[in-house]
């Protein structure tokens, strides 16, 4: 049997059936080093939820957790903490420089809308009437080109795309596919949308809208969305449940073709018990050479594949067994962020932050990770060249670490708020 990449790359069974053993064994990592002193900032004593940093890693984005909802944040080297709103609000994604920061904030009582911040003050956008809920989920690099989805009152809501206009930005929602659609990603450059898009019967496609034209993927199935685009716009990466057997599904596929379920997923069924497993995206590097899928039994125990042109593995955790999840690459996918948590432990007590690189064309190992003292914790965010990572600690605090690949310097933003 011929296994068919998304390069168009033949593949013998026995490289993909045997990806475990080709994985190198587990080994201790070595603990970032001690945190500089947490950042004093005159910020309320809240939780964080962290949801995007810049190419660089010098400025964080996300949200804090309030007893009305949520509030904006940005924190970056040259300007500590910014609150983006005092009132409800959350970042969902950032520019390349950190300077532009979209997500959604309240417009009234009733209505949550898209939202753009430049340098900290939002954008006033024009929205079209009757528009009520939405927000912004992705930026292109120069933060020219916005995309989300906003919901016209009573009905679907409707992916768009807003464009600068001198100081603002022009919003425009899209007129096809009809039915419900939501944007989620935005090439380097702009010109390439993906998303999700259902129509009137609730049958799902992944779109990609390239130069104005929108180009349904695939067949339709149960779900299907395209969750993320190679920086050029060249390649599509998304997951979904097909529409026979109700089995799950990742892709990636050149953007504008129609999508094919990818045959290589099959030999990596049989190596979770439960014949229902989850097969779920979870990142594609920049350059688009790897991508990272998750897979999921019926205890919701993840395991963790990375695939490219040269190797298909296992990523391992910090111990033979570990469920592992890897949430982000950087842009050549030869450094990995994310969690693992032993096998058979509860996530409230041991999930540690990783970091996991290779050599050449040696498998991802366990390089790096937060210290032992400091689980539960999780590492979600890698700069492009993979120098800093940034995460989320137990006790709501986030932190930063930085000089990769050498000893990670990192701090803890947020311990200091009590002590104001």
């Amino acid at each position: 049997m011929t296994l068919r990449l998304f390069l168009a790359r033949s593949w013998p069974l026995w490289l993909l059936a045997g990806c475990a053993s080709m994985s190198s064994a587990p080994q201790a990592p070595a603990e970032f080093c001690a945190p500089a002193r947490p950042e004093r900032a005159a910020v309320p004593p809240l939780p964080l939820v962290l949801t995007a940093m810049s190419a660089d890693g010098s400025t964080l984005a996300g949200y804090a957790r309030v007893t009305d909802g949520r509030r904006a944040f940005t924190w970056s080297d040259g300007d500590g903490w910014r609150w983006l709103d005092r009132q409800y609000g959350h970042v969902l994604a950032l520019s390349a420089d950190g300077r532009v920061a979209v997500g959604g904030y309240r417009q009234t009582a009733a209505c949550v809308g898209p939202a753009i911040w430049v340098d900290g003050v939002r954008v006033a956008l024009e929205l079209p009437a009757g528009t009520c809920m939405g927000e912004a989920v992705a930026v292109s690099d120069d933060g020219s080109v916005v995309a989300g989805s906003l919901a016209p009152n009573d009905q679907y809501p409707r992916a768009f795309v807003a464009r600068r206009t001198g100081r603002g930005y022009s919003l425009r929602l899209l007129s096809s596919p009809p039915g419900y659609a939501a944007a989620s990603a935005v090439s380097a450059d702009g010109r390439v949308v993906a998303g999700q898009a259902a129509d009137s019967g609730g049958w799902q496609q992944a779109f990609v809208l390239r130069n104005g034209t929108l180009t349904l993927l695939g067949p339709r199935a149960r779900y299907a969305r395209a969750e993320a685009l190679s920086a050029d716009g060249g390649l599509v990466a998304g997951q979904g449940r097909s529409d026979g057997d109700g089995s799950y599904f990742s892709f990636v596929a050149p953007a504008g073709r129609d999508m094919r379920r990818n045959d290589w997923l099959e030999p990596l069924r049989a190596a979770v018990p439960d014949p229902e497993v989850k097969i779920g995206m979870e990142a594609l590097s920049r350059d688009g050479s790897r991508y990272t899928v998750s897979l999921k039994d019926s205890t919701g125990a993840p395991r963790s594949v990375v695939v490219s042109p040269e190797l298909t593995e296992w990523v391992n955790g910090l111990d033979d067994g570990s469920r592992v999840r890897l949430y982000a690459l950087s842009e050549d996918g030869r450094i990995g962020v994310g969690a693992t948590l032993p096998d058979g432990a509860a996530a409230s007590d041991a999930t540690r932050a990783v970091v996991w690189a290779n050599h050449g064309s040696q498998p991802l190992s366990a390089v790096y990770a937060v210290p032992a003292d400091q689980h539960p914790a999780s590492a979600r965010y890698l700069s492009r060249r993979g120098a800093t990572v940034a995460g989320w600690l137990a006790d709501g605090r986030i932190y930063r670490a930085s000089n990769l690949p050498g000893c990670p310097a990192w701090q803890v933003l947020g311990a200091a708020w009590a002590e104001q």
